[in-house]
């Protein structure tokens, strides 16, 4: 586990396992799919959170090799290395307490890092703060360069970024599945969203952020 799961705020908020999306949610999603200006500022609930992050990131098969078996996730990572690490940043999820959260996929739970409340608001750019104001989620990827460099090396921090950018995009596509929305976001102070999720003080560093909740006005 990240180094970031504390002991002293190590409660697990266990998800509902993922149900099956409509089967015409893919070719849908792909025509209506558009990145929003605003969210209205209406709650989700933590089982729409955890279908969410259970079908964009969370687990789907495995792969068996000799006596070993290798957890398959929703996305593709070089080596299956799954350097890429999704924080939850609630401002209106129902049923979640105060915090920020780790997804576990392995698990299929969130892990709290702290209790403190975060507005994700704060670390937003001024100009962009409007379209922050009324999501439910602010969902944090970040990638942990050491996962990946005693394999990949120098390129390490390249092919991180694309697996962030293809887990950033199931949640976008998922989301409108589930009758959410959701869109990537990279208005922020980097080194603010770090202190949020707690990876300041590590080699690993938020690269995009994904907004959910509802569509505004």
């Amino acid at each position: 586990s990240p180094k970031s799961d504390h002991a002293d705020a190590a409660a697990t908020i266990g998800l509902d396992p993922p149900c099956a999306l409509p089967v015409d949610s893919l070719s849908r999603v792909l025509r209506e799919r558009r990145s929003l200006t605003s969210y209205d500022s209406s709650p989700i609930s933590v089982h729409q959170l955890g279908q969410l992050l259970g079908h964009a990131c969370g687990l789907t098969g495995e792969l068996v090799m000799a006596d070993r078996r290798l957890p398959l996730r929703a996305y593709p990572s070089p080596g299956a290395l799954y350097a890429v690490d999704a924080y939850v940043i609630p401002s209106r999820v129902e049923g979640l307490p105060e915090g920020v959260f780790r997804y576990d996929p392995e698990r299929h739970v969130l892990v709290r890092i702290h209790d403190r409340r975060i507005d994700p608001v704060s670390f937003s750019l001024p100009d962009v703060r409007m379209v922050v104001e009324g999501i439910a989620a602010f969902i944090a990827l970040s990638i942990s360069l050491p996962r990946a460099t005693r394999k990949y090396g120098d390129e390490s921090y390249r092919i991180l970024v694309a697996e962030a950018g293809c887990i950033a995009e199931n949640l976008i596509l998922v989301a409108h599945a589930l009758e959410l929305r959701a869109g990537p976001f990279t208005g922020v102070f980097d080194g603010l969203v770090d202190q949020a999720i707690g990876v300041e003080e590590e080699e690993a560093r938020f690269v995009v952020g994904g907004l959910a909740g509802l569509r505004g006005g």
